[in-house]
């Protein structure tokens, strides 16, 4: 059986202000009880409000959903909180950097499950769907249940190349930095997903699965792409494609000492990788 009791606010909100500072404002409350079937038998009760949140007072009410559970078998209690919303610059930091977009934070959660009376959490989780700090892009999700030893793990990024440091130092700090490594340098739309059996933190959930997802370059000698993904019930996926220059790299290179220059061709005549390309499908 489940049972569910719900209180909605949103037309006359229940709100509560700390020293004009830090404001709740209470939409939606809900109290609820389930019970399992013939192989879990495990009831569970659990409390769920939907508030905005105004952390400061140059800060945006944000869309924030709090959650606890308490599983009456295990003794396991939950606590999570997600804001669904998007926070552009935390407590007003871009007045630190002339009022620039510095960090942007969206879709974020934290949880946390605990046995009373263990030493330490049964669960953790952490989730941060999208974020931007400068001009970097990424997102990660992790799940760890440490009772059993399941985790659940997915990352991305836009794009990283060696000179980020430098471009952060540069567009945040003002200071005069130039580039130190070649653009052409990079790994770009990196995408992993480790999820043998799925999970959730808080209001987000990290499907069931195996991504490894991306494009390398290095200069002119080396470009990679590949395009994997597996899953239990669609079967696996991979698409990969090496283009190999480096052989023309080392030759143009070593030829410049003239000890090796007459010798080098013979050397690397073996050297004969080019290309790769796999393709494989399967339901």
């Amino acid at each position: 059986f489940s049972l569910l009791g719900s209180l909605d606010f949103n037309e006359n909100p229940i709100v509560i202000d700390i020293k004009g500072q830090t404001r709740f404002t209470l939409q939606k409350f809900e109290i609820a009880a389930e019970l399992g079937g013939e192989e879990t038998k495990e009831l569970e009760i659990s409390v769920n409000a939907d508030v905005k949140f105004k952390p400061t007072k140059v800060d945006p009410d944000l869309q924030t959903v709090l959650a606890f559970s308490y599983n009456l078998k295990s003794q396991e209690l939950s606590i999570a909180g997600s804001m669904t919303d998007t926070w552009k610059n935390p407590f007003g930091i871009s007045k630190l950097f002339n009022n620039k977009e510095v960090i942007t934070l969206e879709n974020t959660a934290i949880e946390i499950g605990w046995i009373p009376g263990t030493p330490s959490p049964t669960t953790i989780g952490f989730a941060l769907e999208k974020g931007q700090f400068f001009q970097l892009d990424f997102g990660v999700i992790m799940s760890l249940s440490l009772d059993d030893g399941k985790v659940a793990l997915k990352a991305d990024r836009n794009e990283m190349t060696m000179n980020d440091l430098t471009t952060i130092l540069r567009d945040g700090f003002g200071l005069k930095v130039p580039d130190i490594f070649p653009k052409d340098i990079y790994i770009k739309d990196a995408e992993i997903l480790f999820s043998p059996a799925g999970g959730e933190v808080g209001e987000f959930e990290i499907n069931q699965g195996f991504t490894i997802k991306g494009t390398a370059k290095l200069m002119d000698a080396i470009n990679a792409n590949v395009d994997f993904y597996a899953n239990t019930d669609d079967g696996f996926y991979l698409n990969f494609y090496f283009d190999n220059k480096l052989k023309d790299k080392i030759k143009n290179e070593l030829k410049k000492v003239k000890v090796l220059s007459k010798i080098i061709n013979p050397i690397l005549s073996t050297f004969q990788l080019r290309q790769a390309k796999v393709y494989l499908e399967a339901n």
